[in-house]
């Protein structure tokens, strides 16, 4: 397990307990989506499949996309900076939307990094095979032999 500064953690009967900082670890996943493409601490949702017309279906992604969206980490009148719904001005609350799956992937960023386990990487495939050599032109063969070879 790797100690860190967002959680706090204890056994008790047999069983990890964590405290966690919500605030740090969703502002990991604002952070993750924010990152380039691949690099670390990146994240990125998956090429959804394609329709009967070959087209990509985002709208799989939509309902997630809204609940990641659903909240703002704001700077309040008082100098501090606390997470609120989605479009609300300082001291204006709007009324909170759906956002279990920030909250759930927050905690998971979270688990996975206590444990020290890291993204899924493709295994590496076999080496590529070299380019076949063109056979030589040598022009010493013997006459009547062909330098294209046959098999």
């Amino acid at each position: 397990m790797v100690p860190l500064p967002e959680c706090n953690l204890s056994y008790a009967n047999g069983i990890w307990l964590a405290d966690l900082d919500a605030d740090a670890w969703k502002l990991k996943v604002h952070h993750g989506f924010l990152q380039p493409f691949g690099t670390v601490g990146s994240l990125a949702l998956f090429t959804p499949p394609r329709d009967e017309a070959g087209r990509e279906k985002w709208q799989r992604h939509q309902n997630y996309a809204g609940h990641i969206l659903s909240e703002e980490w704001q700077k309040q009148p008082n100098g501090t900076y606390r997470w609120v719904p989605e479009g609300s001005r300082p001291g204006h609350l709007r009324s909170q939307k759906a956002n279990h799956y920030l909250d759930a992937t927050a905690y998971a960023i979270a688990a996975r990094t206590i444990w020290g386990l890291w993204t899924i990487r493709p295994k590496q495939g076999p080496p590529a095979k070299p380019a076949r050599k063109p056979p030589s032109r040598n022009r010493d063969t013997p006459s009547g032999s062909s330098w294209i070879q046959t098999r």
